[in-house]
């Protein structure tokens, strides 16, 4: 179906653009396949949901993936990353966001598909 790619300026909420992209596009169903740029603010929950971590400090961003897909009762968004924390000589953080900002410009790619699509298949 396409392919829309969404820039955020700084300080700006990535989780709230997103389902504000949705929105306007109105997107049925979306994964994330491209990022670039560094993120603060960072809420995320450990890929084996056993830990929350939060993060001040831009942390950049070294891969993406998950979905955006339309609710009855709006969008459901999984947003998964792994981060290369700049300031402690090449930590690498990986799990779901739940909350972050973009720190200076930060770009995402979010490849849109077609629900039925799927589904007949």
């Amino acid at each position: 179906m396409g392919l829309l790619k969404i820039e955020f300026s700084d300080g700006e909420d990535i989780i709230e653009g997103i389902f504000q992209a949705a929105k306007e596009h109105d997107i049925d169903y979306g994964t994330f396949d491209a990022a670039e740029g560094e993120l603060k603010g960072i809420e995320l929950i450990s890929d084996d949901y056993t830990e929350n971590a939060k993060f001040a400090e831009p942390i950049k961003i070294k891969s993406i993936s998950g979905r955006i897909c339309k609710q009855k009762d709006g969008w459901d968004c999984n947003l998964h990353v792994s981060l290369n924390r700049l300031s402690t000589n090449r930590q690498w953080i990986s799990g779901e966001i739940k909350k972050a900002y973009a720190s200076k410009e930060f770009k995402l790619e979010i490849n849109l598909r077609d629900l039925k699509k799927i589904i007949d298949k």
